[in-house]
């Protein structure tokens, strides 16, 4: 037999054969094999650079499109809070002419109330009992298109949150009927009739 040895650290390896050549085919095997191993190793390693190469990639990529996103959000945003900004103005340019169209308004109100309270007092006797209902309804009426004109006022305050409840004892019934009174004639000249049925328990509430 032929022998050959190796040591490893404290280990030792010995390998014995038929003959000398037994022992360097032994040799090539073992060569074959480490050489084997070390192209698989550079294989592996290659692999692995290739796939992080690959993955940088895609992480550069992904953080490009998410910066490209941020500043479409940003510039989104500024231009948000300009047309906020925006309507704020319009917002508050729509309150003043609310408040002056009112004042406008009620000027011209005011002064048909006056007239009608003056022709009521002064023409009185010599108006038949149709034409005093008609001057009640043209006053009751202006009184009516005051209390929108206010109305619209309290709108404008609602919004810049100064608006104060003007509540007051209100008999709904009394209310009711009044305004059935003023729209009778109304009805009237498209033949149709209106009529109020209210119950005599209704209490009198504090309303605005």
């Amino acid at each position: 037999l032929h022998f050959s040895g190796v040591t490893n650290g404290a280990s030792l390896l010995i390998v014995a054969a038929h003959n000398r050549n037994g022992i360097l085919q032994f040799y090539e095997e073992l060569m074959r094999i480490n050489n084997d191993q070390v192209n698989a190793l550079r294989a592996a390693i290659k692999d692995q650079t290739t796939r992080a190469l690959a993955q940088d990639q895609r992480d550069t990529g992904i953080y490009d499109e998410l910066s490209r996103l941020n500043n479409e959000l940003g510039t989104l945003q500024r231009e948000l809070a300009k047309q906020n900004v925006e309507l704020e103005r319009l917002n508050q340019q729509k309150n003043q002419f609310l408040g002056m169209a009112a004042h406008d308004l009620r000027s011209p109100l005011s002064v048909i109330i006056a007239y009608s309270d003056f022709l009521s007092q002064d023409i009185a006797p010599i108006l038949n009992a149709e034409q005093k209902e008609f001057l009640d309804i043209i006053r009751s009426s202006s009184q009516f298109m005051r209390g929108l004109i206010e109305d619209l006022l309290d709108v404008s305050a609602i919004e810049a949150g100064q608006l104060a409840l003007n509540l007051q004892p209100t008999d709904l019934a009394s209310l009711v009927r009044h305004n059935v009174t003023l729209n009778r004639v109304l009805a009237s000249q498209q033949q149709r009739q209106v009529t109020c049925a209210c119950a005599d328990d209704i209490p009198i509430l504090v309303v605005d």
